[in-house]
């Protein structure tokens, strides 16, 4: 899947997740980018990391 990230994570390293956005606003704007957050955390979660 295509993405205009700037940014490449890397595996096998921690990232820290905010919960909220700069002065409160929100982080996801509908609901698809909240389930694509969701999704990709799932993921990396259950990775075996060695």
């Amino acid at each position: 899947m295509p993405t205009n990230r700037k940014c490449v994570f890397a595996n096998e390293q921690i990232y820290h997740i905010f919960n909220r956005g700069v002065e409160r606003r929100k982080i996801f704007m509908n609901k698809r980018e909240y389930q694509r957050a969701v999704e990709t955390i799932r993921y990396y979660r259950h990775m075996q990391i060695t």
